[in-house]
């Protein structure tokens, strides 16, 4: 998240956790990558997003961009009536 020049924010560290709702703002020398159970984030520098704060369903990870770059490693999860490939 973004360093102290914001009120109320947070420095991550790893194993924290970003709750439902957050906002997360990398300096411009920042960048931090975020993972869950099956899924990667590298957040690049200048960048500035948000997580919903209701998760509508848990098997999609929702992230809502407001400005930079973050690529994404997404692993296809297994759903009902899905063909092995």
């Amino acid at each position: 998240m973004t360093g102290d020049e914001t009120p109320g924010a947070k420095e991550l560290r790893e194993g924290m956790v970003v709750a439902p709702g957050a906002q997360v703002e990398t300096g411009p020398n920042g960048w931090v990558v975020l993972t869950n159970a099956r899924d990667v984030m590298a957040v690049a520098a200048k960048t500035k997003f948000s997580l919903p704060k209701e998760v509508r369903d848990p098997k999609n990870t929702q992230i809502l961009q407001n400005i930079g770059s973050i690529l994404f490693k997404v692993n296809k999860a297994s759903r009902v009536g899905d063909d092995a490939v």
